[in-house]
């Protein structure tokens, strides 16, 4: 238990995921949604908080974050928590931050564009801005993805920037896709607690931002392919909410259980055809 309340060091990723089958009509609610919190090291669903009908991911996100000992950890977010105060709770709570940049925040948005356009145009100034650079390439099945990554310290007197605690630097992720003769360009913006200057922040930075997607495929996807989360349709009282727990609960054991080959649902299988593995299993809790 030490162990998994130690998040130093460690990349949480924050999101959202609604379970769709959860609505009811006949009583006028919509589908249930919740906020998850995701730890890469340990390949670990942290927790999960509920969004109260009527509102959105603001309203749960500051109560999931106090659920957490961040010390020491990297949190990210989409764009949803790029708010200001989220980005105090995150550093009051020991951590620093890594933010989406969209035209949520419109006067921060086009002031990331801009800076980062006149970053990689040709500067007259004597001491130019320093900035720390990243280039990586994947490649699979005819598909070729270039990731170019900058970030620099955020320049002093960018008003829109002022407000935000503790804000040190900006990045750009531009993705380059080619898939055949197409090609698909598209650049995204983030704003961050770590340093930007070298070519070392910038690799981190870019280790941070695409580690935040696993929350996607490695918890989300799962849980909708392998559980079938989206296609449940209980809905009565929290019953959504609870079952929802214990698939996370489930998915967290069945990572942690390393004899058996095969993905989640293969382990599901095994575990309900096999008691000594489900016993196994259980035994690491």
């Amino acid at each position: 238990m030490q162990a998994l309340a130690d998040l130093r060091q460690d990349i949480v990723a924050l999101d959202g995921k609604t379970l769709r089958r959860s609505l009811d009509r006949a009583d006028g609610k919509g589908p249930m949604h919740l906020v998850n919190a995701w730890s890469s090291a340990k390949a670990l669903v942290l927790a999960q908080c509920k969004v109260d009908a009527n509102t959105n991911e603001m309203t749960a996100l500051p109560a999931l974050l106090r659920m957490l000992n961040l010390t020491g950890a990297v949190v990210t977010m989409d764009a949803m928590g790029c708010q200001v105060e989220i980005a105090r709770q995150i550093q009051a709570q020991g951590a620093d931050d890594m933010l989406s940049v969209k035209e949520n925040q419109p006067t921060l948005y086009h002031d990331c564009v801009d800076l980062f356009a006149w970053l990689r145009s040709p500067q007259p100034l004597e001491q130019p801005v320093p900035w720390g650079y990243d280039e990586q390439v994947d490649g699979d099945h005819g598909r070729i993805e270039i990731r170019r990554v900058w970030s620099t310290p955020i320049p002093e007197g960018l008003e829109s920037c002022a407000r935000w605690p503790g804000l040190t630097s900006a990045v750009m992720v531009e993705s380059i896709r080619q898939l055949g003769e197409a090609e698909s360009v598209e650049q995204r913006y983030s704003i961050s607690s770590l340093p930007g200057t070298t070519q070392a922040d910038a690799q981190r930075a870019n280790r941070v931002i695409r580690t935040h997607w696993e929350i996607e495929h490695r918890v989300h996807w799962v849980l909708d392919v392998a559980m079938g989360e989206d296609s449940n349709r209980t809905r009565n009282g929290e019953s959504a909410q609870n079952l929802a727990r214990i698939r996370k609960l489930a998915l967290n054991l069945l990572r942690q259980e390393p004899s058996a080959q095969g993905g989640i649902a293969a382990k599901q299988k095994r575990a309900g055809w096999d008691q000594a593995y489900l016993l196994k299993i259980l035994s690491l809790t």
